[in-house]
């Protein structure tokens, strides 16, 4: 009885141990992400040298539209809400 008790003790610290690697690998994944979409943004701005909704003057926002759709980010129109 007294090694099933030790055996279920090392089971669920493996689990903890695991669950804790599986956060962190998914929180980095999400931070790359985020600071890749920002360099993108930055470049393109910096590339227009402007940022407006009006596309007849800059076209940084088609530009960021479509790089956020490629990276996997959700864009929402305003005029649809």
């Amino acid at each position: 009885m007294r090694e099933a008790i030790g055996n279920a003790f090392l089971v669920n610290f493996i689990i903890v141990i695991l669950v804790a690697v599986m956060f962190l690998l998914i929180s980095s994944i999400s931070y790359t992400k985020s600071f890749r979409v920002r360099n993108r943004l930055i470049d393109i701005i910096e590339k227009n040298e402007c940022f407006s909704n009006d596309t007849s003057e800059c076209t940084s926002k088609d530009e960021i539209d479509s790089i956020l759709l490629e990276i996997g980010y959700r864009v929402a129109d305003k005029q649809h809400f």
